[in-house]
């Protein structure tokens, strides 16, 4: 479990079902346990590969990779 005292900038990458990259934009995680994880993206950026279902990926400071499906 990674807990947070503020949020951590990352990339998020909306992936194609191959694992390809469709699209990656500035977001931030506020936090990450297990399996779930909350990020957060400004209301600013465009988000239209993102939706219920869409395979997401994003990598924390350490090296570790989590790829998961969006869902909120």
């Amino acid at each position: 479990m990674f807990l947070f005292a503020n949020e951590m900038p990352i990339t998020l990458e909306a992936l194609d079902a191959n694992g390809g990259v469709l699209s990656g934009m500035a977001a931030s995680l506020r936090h990450l346990d297990g399996e779930r994880a909350v990020v957060a993206l400004s209301s600013q950026i465009p988000a239209s590969y993102l939706h219920w279902g869409t395979r997401v990926r994003f990598q924390v400071a350490d090296g570790c990779r989590a790829t998961t499906l969006l869902a909120w």
